[in-house]
């Protein structure tokens, strides 16, 4: 095993020893606001994201910014929140349809449902 993975291994087991381990600060903070949007229909304006982040609002505007550029966050302007984007719901698509698929089956009664997907401006929301 290389020394890259033993990293890995070590980061699932220790919490909060992630500054020491290499880890890219705002790579980690981009996913920390991405995590905020958690459950369904989730949208959530700059200051909501800073409390439950725990960052300064300029770090949060900066990378809300970035995030909604690239297609990880999409912007409602009706409610002047954000929502995820069409991109970072792509990402966990395959995984949830992977989910779908291994679903253990109890008899002939249980149902296979897709995830309800709306669009919410110019994203989607499960």
């Amino acid at each position: 095993m290389g020394r890259r993975a033993e990293k890995l291994i070590a980061l699932e087991r220790h919490e909060g020893g992630v500054d020491n381990l290499g880890v890219i600060r705002v790579v980690s903070r981009a996913f920390d606001i991405l995590r905020c949007f958690e459950g369904p229909g989730v949208s959530l304006g700059n200051r909501e994201i800073a409390d439950r982040c725990r960052l300064p609002r300029s770090t949060v505007s900066r990378l809300v910014m970035t995030l909604t550029q690239i297609g990880q966050l999409a912007y409602l302007p009706q409610e002047q929140k954000y929502a995820l984007g069409p991109h970072a719901i792509a990402l966990g698509t395959p995984r949830l349809a992977e989910s779908c698929d291994q679903a253990p089956l109890a008899g002939e009664q249980q149902l296979h449902r897709s995830p309800r997907i709306d669009v919410v401006g110019d994203g989607l929301a499960l």
